[in-house]
């Protein structure tokens, strides 16, 4: 109907997983990646409830430079069960 829909990931985590930047011992999200209709039609590459995450490793924690840990996304090929 010519509306624009946007998809949140960060609201399919459980609260304590959510945030990929701390400060102030508060886990923040200020880093977004924002999943457009398309991704959830069935065709061509599609996004799966689940297929989100932030990479939390104890080496990114401790030895990263950036106060930033990376945002991960799956995607997936329509009809198949391999990403």
């Amino acid at each position: 109907n010519g509306r624009v829909v946007i998809y949140e990931p960060w609201y399919g985590l459980d609260l304590q997983e959510r945030g990929s930047y701390l400060f102030q011992a508060r886990w923040q999200t200020p880093d977004h990646i924002l999943l457009s209709a398309g991704l959830f039609d069935g065709q061509g590459l599609v996004y799966q409830p689940g297929d989100f995450k932030v990479e939390r490793s104890d080496l990114l924690l401790k030895w990263v430079y950036s106060d930033h840990l990376p945002l991960i996304i799956i995607l997936r090929i329509a009809g198949n069960g391999e990403g």
